[in-house]
């Protein structure tokens, strides 16, 4: 039963290993992409931003070129959002294949402790038998030569031999006391493997929750980031752009 509960129980840490290698590395991928997907866009912004001042006079060039960016911009942000979505989908589908898997493994390790302690409740009611049968043995023994047996002088058979009643209940607490603590190393058992599934998925799905909120608000603020600068760039260029020469209230 030992061998056996080792054997896949190391199944089941391989597995989880394994599991936990494969999250970090999808989540890895994906933020790896992202990174590279606005880098390229910063990049981009920081080009068409540069070339703004060489557009004198050309505002409609510059307007275009701004609403491009921000085109540009609005497609980074719908990028990462759907990698995000995707990325979040396929480790809520790996969560649930690994607690399948898994489940099937700690069930077959339930089972095999079931017949564990079924078996040894089995060797305990032998034994109990056998303990009152052998008791009621040295009673009726005792009851029979009595007197002998305090003539040897030993108080103890008396005190025992003597109380049937008594022997009796000891007996019954004795094998009461073994099935209770049978019971409890069978109950530590099940709990045990029980709470690891519960607790090991559980903790995963509430992270991802956590890592995907903290990712979506990474997100947004690199957006809004990036449009304000757009924004303040057009604002700027629309100003220079006012306050030309032509426009000199003076007539100058």
């Amino acid at each position: 039963m030992k061998q056996g509960m080792e054997e896949k129980n190391e199944i089941r840490l391989k597995k989880a290993t394994a599991f936990e290698k494969a999250i970090h590395a999808a989540e890895k991928e994906s933020e790896d992409e992202a990174f590279t997907m606005v880098r390229q866009f910063r990049s981009l912004k920081k080009q068409v931003l540069a070339t703004l001042d060489q557009q004198d006079g050309a505002s409609s060039k510059v307007e275009m070129m701004l609403q491009e960016l921000m085109v540009q911009l609005m497609s980074l942000e719908n990028h990462l959002l759907a990698n995000e979505i995707q990325l979040q989908e396929s480790i809520e589908e790996a969560i649930s294949e690994f607690d399948s898997k898994v489940s099937e493994i700690v069930k077959t390790m339930l089972e095999r402790g079931d017949m564990f302690f079924r078996k040894i409740e089995e060797y305990e009611k032998n034994f109990y038998q056998s303990l009152t049968e052998g008791a009621t043995a040295d009673m009726d023994s005792f009851a029979q030569n009595q007197e002998i047996a305090i003539a040897d002088n030993d108080t103890n058979k008396a005190k025992f031999l003597g109380n049937r009643e008594e022997m009796h209940l000891q007996c019954t607490n004795f094998n009461e006391g073994h099935m209770g603590l049978i019971q409890n190393k069978e109950d530590h058992m099940t709990n045990s493997m029980n709470t690891w599934m519960k607790t090991f998925g559980g903790q995963h799905t509430e992270r991802q929750y956590h890592r995907n909120r903290q990712r979506i608000v990474d997100i947004k603020k690199v957006i809004e980031e990036c449009k304000e600068e757009i924004n303040a760039a057009g604002e700027a260029a629309e100003y220079e752009d006012e306050h030309e020469g032509g426009h000199d209230p003076y007539g100058r």
